[in-house]
């Protein structure tokens, strides 16, 4: 081989290093778990418990709605608020993951009412809406 061809070699084997080199590293085991994620979802549910729907009808007096509430996710407790549209409301503060099973009773006029369920967890907050017409 002469003194070209030996130049040329070299220079191109040094050439891959410098492209290689960069896109080599060293992988290691770690006796540490990985950061956890800050925040994890939570989420709410909320349907009639007559007819598991977002959507109800109440013809006669009590004018009563159950609900079944659920909130899943995320950690720790759970800020639960309901608007029932009607003028009354709820607020119930550190309750955990669960079904809950709050229910109104409709003294207003007839018409169709509105309701937003939310919960704060972790500082965020989720949101669920349902109605009710009154007949």
């Amino acid at each position: 081989m002469n003194l070209v061809n030996k130049k040329n070699t070299i220079f191109i084997l040094l050439v891959v290093l410098f492209y290689a080199f960069p896109s080599l590293y060293i992988v290691s085991a770690s006796s540490q778990f990985p950061p956890q994620p800050e925040y994890i979802p939570a989420e709410i549910s909320v349907v009639d418990s007559q007819n598991g729907t977002h959507s109800t009808i109440v013809t006669a007096p009590p004018y009563r709605v159950n609900w079944d509430l659920s909130v899943y996710g995320g950690l720790g407790n759970f800020r639960i608020t309901g608007n029932f549209g009607d003028g009354g409301s709820f607020v119930w503060v550190n309750y955990p993951e669960g079904t809950y099973y709050p229910y109104h009773e409709y003294t207003g006029a007839t018409g169709t009412y509105y309701q937003t369920w939310s919960q704060t967890n972790q500082g965020r907050t989720t949101y669920d809406y349902t109605q009710v017409t009154k007949q």
